[in-house]
């Protein structure tokens, strides 16, 4: 379950750097289930055995802009 940070609409999800595996982080959460991660998203300086905390937000405005995309797209489809 998601550790609730300071912020209402911010979660958080604590691990340990285990491995890299190709292109991706393996991060061990504290269930003992596996997260894999872009390594070219990661922080430079992060090494294996670190911990990491992993932040889930909502973007509202990315959302609002897909949901007009698609109205736009929707709408000039009927027009024809």
């Amino acid at each position: 379950m998601p550790e609730p940070s300071l912020k209402n609409s911010d979660y958080f999800i604590t691990g340990t750097l285990d491995r890299f595996e190709a292109k991706n982080a393996v991060i061990i959460i504290k269930d003992g289930n596996d997260i894999l991660w872009p390594i070219a998203a990661l922080p430079p300086s992060v090494k294996q055995g670190e911990v990491v905390k992993l932040n889930l937000t909502t973007d509202k405005l990315e959302k609002n802009n897909r949901e007009q995309t698609i109205k736009n797209l929707l709408n000039q489809i009927l027009k024809k």
